[in-house]
């Protein structure tokens, strides 16, 4: 039976937030993504990889109906409520089953508390029971909870089962999710979203089970041709799939996403759809990426992370002296970490477009899963940059935790390169950056470090040094000085203060194009806007265009930093305050321009053309805001 949540007087009526999350991602990509990630947490076994199935069928429409109607518990009015209508015909679905892993492990019930009186967690409650919350497990790759709504969004009436069986328990359990939204009918509230079990006495929901519900599992395992037996796992089922995810595009997203685990012989995927069916695995990636993915770009960076993977198996000769890394939290890494002879045949290798690595010692804080004690172990973590100038890829960089791919960390470099990879093999360094990452698992949070409880600013020192590595290896291997890296700018920098308005902080201009004369020294106009600002050329840039010094293309860094009572803006600029790479907080638009990156409280963009803008809207609109825009020497960027 479906059971809905009916609102309590008093109640907050609310929606779920976490699907903004995957905005950016094709629905393909955040259900793969999810899903495998899930999978790949719960390996059983390390002498063989985990393996999945993405098999597309059919089912009838009187078959479907069966799992929504009823006199009692019908999800389908509630469906309706929320302007979803069950399909008029058969429908195509989706089971996703993985093997070699040990399935939703963990309590069953909510309500489950240890010894000292705290919730219990575990998979099976991070699964069914929990939004949001960050499961802390040692070794995983996910921690958020988010996976009902990837899986609900991934449906056409945002409705999924999933059948598991444990390898604690043999017994299969069957357990169902709706995502809706708040609702209303016949004067009566409710929540929005809907679970499938049975309900005992006292209220509680519980999943259906092989010893008292033998029929309903073994119908739902005929309806939808289910692989799986007795074998210890996952089975999700969506029923009526949306269209955007099809033997194709899953294929594509699996070799986007898991590139690394799948040629590391660590994960095996089978995608069957009918009659056609594909087994992707570490001896045949290279050649489905060719069959399978469009872009040659993409097939290029399935290559080229190939050749990163061998270089780092075949042993990285270089590594860092690890004295001084850490004794200065923004230090970052400079030449004199590395031995000069070494140093000397990388940037060779780099000059000559070969991929150069290099292996980077660091200090991390855990806790002992035993005593509970904070400790201080040693990782480490690897760098690969190539500049190959025949290559198609153009400043592409890539995060791996473990398995994962961090998507939306930017690497910082100003000049052109090929591509470059930041791989994080150690667990104990993994650990740390897992507690870093937003939901979406797409980039790594100051503040959601220190939210975290265990770490403080103080701790976050392993967490700066990777954001700034690539772009300080690249500058080492290009043999960039210090005077010629991002703060290098022309003869003058021009520095825009934010324009007074008058009133209360966060006031909006009510001038949209300040004078120009007002700042006849800039090349730039600088607005405020509603939540943010805008920067766009001015007259005197002309000047600058006639006489030679600047040509397109050319590219700009802008800085931001809230006021504070201790006075400053930039200076006293804190991660807490705002992280421009937050796409879901920070909105860019753009004319002329390109984002180049997006890093902490700094945005580099590349011009394009003489007139030109760049928007920014997301900040505190009741908070000051400090803007410094510094032009790029041309010969530089």
């Amino acid at each position: 039976m479906w059971i809905i949540p009916e609102l309590a007087p008093n109640e907050t009526r609310q929606q779920s937030k976490l699907d903004r999350f995957f905005d950016h991602q094709t629905k393909a990509q955040a259900l793969v993504r999810e899903s495998i990630q899930n999978s790949l947490d719960a390996e059983v076994s390390r002498e063989k990889p985990v393996r999945i199935s993405f098999s597309f069928n059919k089912i009838t429409k009187d078959s479907l109906e069966e799992y929504f109607k009823g006199e009692d518990h019908s999800l389908e009015k509630h469906l309706k409520s929320c302007g979803i209508s069950l399909p008029s015909k058969a429908q195509r679905c989706l089971v996703i089953e993985d093997f070699n892993t040990e399935g939703l492990t963990g309590p069953i019930n909510n309500m489950s508390y240890d010894e000292h009186e705290n919730p219990v967690s575990g998979n099976f409650i991070g699964f069914w029971w929990s939004e949001g919350l960050s499961d802390k497990r040692k070794g995983s790759g996910g921690s958020h909870g988010v996976g009902k709504i990837t899986l609900s969004t991934s449906s056409n009436i945002n409705t999924f089962f999933a059948h598991t069986i444990r390898q604690e328990n043999p017994e299969g359990l069957l357990i169902g999710y709706s995502q809706l939204k708040y609702h209303s009918f016949a004067k009566r509230q409710f929540k929005g979203y809907a679970r499938y079990g049975k309900k005992s006495e006292n209220e509680q929901i519980w999943p259906y089970d092989d010893k008292e519900n033998q029929k309903i599992l073994e119908k739902i395992r005929n309806d939808f041709n289910l692989k799986r037996t007795n074998e210890t796992g996952l089975s999700v089922i969506i029923p009526s799939i949306d269209d955007e995810i099809n033997f194709n595009s899953v294929i594509e997203s699996v070799l986007k996403e898991f590139y690394v685990p799948l040629m590391r012989g660590q994960l095996q995927v089978e995608v069957y759809d009918f009659k056609k069916e594909l087994i992707i695995d570490t001896e045949n990636v290279i050649s489905v990426s060719n069959e399978y993915l469009e872009s040659a770009i993409d097939r290029e960076l399935i290559t080229n992370a190939k050749e990163m993977l061998d270089l780092l198996d075949s042993g990285i000769p270089y590594t860092v002296d690890g004295t001084g890394l850490g004794k200065i939290r923004k230090r970052g890494i400079v030449k004199e970490d590395f031995d000069k002879v070494d140093l000397e045949k990388m940037q060779t290798n780099f000059a000559s477009g070969k991929m150069v690595g290099a292996t980077i010692p660091v200090k991390v804080k855990t806790q002992n899963q035993d005593t509970g004690q904070e400790e201080i172990k040693s990782s480490r973590f690897h760098l690969f940059v190539k500049n190959d100038e025949q290559s198609e890829l153009k400043r592409s960089t890539h995060y791996i935790r473990d398995k994962l791919l961090i998507n939306n960390e930017g690497g910082g470099i100003i000049k052109p390169f090929s591509v470059a990879f930041l791989y994080v093999t150690d667990e104990e360094l993994s650990d740390f950056l897992k507690y870093a990452e937003d939901p979406g698992h797409e980039r790594w949070v100051y503040k959601t470090l220190y939210e975290n409880g265990s770490f403080k600013e103080e701790d976050d020192t392993p967490l700066r040094l990777i954001k700034s590595s690539v772009s300080d290896f690249y500058n080492i291997l290009a043999g960039v000085a210090e005077d010629q890296k991002i703060e290098n700018v022309l003869p003058e920098i021009f520095t825009i203060p934010e324009r007074k308005t008058g009133g209360k902080k966060g006031a909006t201009s009510s001038d949209p194009d300040p004078d120009p004369k007002s700042h006849s020294s800039s090349p730039f106009v600088f607005s405020k806007i509603m939540g943010g600002f805008k920067v766009k050329q001015s007259r005197d840039i002309e000047m600058l265009f006639d006489s030679g010094l600047i040509e397109i293309p050319f590219r700009i860094k802008i800085e931001t930093g809230y006021y504070k009572t201790t006075g400053g803006g930039i200076s006293k600029y804190n991660p807490l305050d705002f992280d421009l790479s937050d796409t879901t907080q920070f909105e860019i638009t753009s004319e002329s321009t390109e984002a180049i990156a997006r890093v902490e409280n700094t945005l580099l963009v590349e011009v394009t053309g003489k007139k030109f803008s760049v928007t920014v809207v997301g900040f505190d609109e009741n908070r000051d805001l400090e803007i410094r825009c510094l032009l790029i020497e041309p010969e530089v960027a």
